[in-house]
């Protein structure tokens, strides 16, 4: 939890600067390109369909038992799934090449190049599934999201650093957009290093069983309805808002909605630490002891929820 906030201070003061550089230097229709994009690609991302939680809850039963095969044998299983997920995010993201003129009304940067520009953001999406990807899911299999975290805090930090010099002295929107490319491989890069350095007996090879097989199916079928859930009511509301009126209005939208995605993060923070636990609990306790933790889990995240609201109520529209 305490790494988790760290990046997640990180994640949302650095982003917050950007945003205000770019606005205040480029133009809100800038801030409103980098939101229209980013949602494409989240809606895109659906195809993932909650692939990597149903694979991490299936590793928490051989984790507590040490079957080192199982899990060898998960991991060479999402591997091989996360390439094909991320070639069909990139032929529908290549399909959309076409359409996004007509995603924007009005108007759009004269010097902007559209099409190039969105696939800078598509090779950043692809890349996170093409490699590495799946040595981040045993970390947090294992409980070991301090170390994700950590690297996630020293990757983006650099990267923001930079992308901010990149925006003040170069002004060149195109290099600031492509370093979230080079950040991306970096960071999955660290993620496999740090992975095979604690597990060096877990390599990607053999089969799952058909039995196996079935069981990660129909958990993703449960969890495939909850991505649909939020991304109809996150992303899509940006691809809507730009269809019918505009980048700035866009724009405009995105702040108020990246207030309360910041919030909504630190709940994300506590819940990711509690998961893999909760998860090893529910193999090795009884069904009393698990439903007992549920409901105070559940009681904490209703209070937070709570105060949070209350001063979003309060505080909201002054920060504006």
């Amino acid at each position: 939890t305490l790494w988790g906030i760290v990046y997640r201070i990180i994640a949302t003061v650095f982003p917050f600067v950007i945003r205000t550089v770019i606005l205040k230097e480029f133009g809100s229709e800038y801030l409103g390109l980098n939101s229209l994009f980013t949602a494409i690609l989240q809606v895109l991302s659906l195809s993932e369909l909650g692939l990597s939680s149903a694979i991490i809850f299936s590793m928490y039963k051989p984790i507590a038992e040490d079957d080192y095969k199982s899990l060898s044998a998960l991991l060479a299983f999402y591997r091989k799934l996360f390439i094909y997920i991320g070639c069909i995010i990139l032929v529908l993201g290549l399909g959309c090449l076409p359409f996004l003129d007509h995603l924007i009304n009005g108007t759009y940067p004269d010097d902007i190049n559209l099409q190039l520009l969105y696939l800078i953001f598509l090779s950043n999406t692809c890349i996170s599934y093409f490699f590495f990807a799946y040595k981040e899911a045993l970390l947090s299999a294992y409980q070991r999201n301090d170390i994700i975290n950590i690297i996630r805090s020293i990757v983006f930090a650099a990267q923001f650093v930079l992308q901010l010099i990149v925006l003040l002295l170069l002004k060149d929107y195109y290099l600031y957009a492509f370093m979230m490319v080079v950040f991306t491989l970096l960071r999955g890069y660290l993620n496999y290093v740090m992975s095979n350095k604690l597990y060096p007996q877990i390599k990607c090879y053999g089969t799952v069983e058909k039995d196996e097989v079935e069981t990660i199916k129909t958990n993703i079928f449960g969890i495939a309805i909850g991505k649909f859930c939020v991304v109809s009511r996150g992303a899509s509301n940006n691809i809507i808002i730009s269809f019918f009126i505009g980048l700035t209005n866009l724009a405009i939208f995105d702040n108020y909605y990246y207030v309360i995605s910041a919030v909504t993060a630190i709940m994300v923070i506590m819940e990711n630490s509690l998961v893999a636990g909760v998860g090893n609990s529910a193999v090795t306790e009884t069904e009393e002891k698990n439903y007992f933790d549920f409901k105070k889990i559940n009681f904490v995240f209703m209070w937070f929820a709570g105060i949070c609201s209350v001063c979003l109520l309060c505080l909201y529209q002054p920060f504006m």
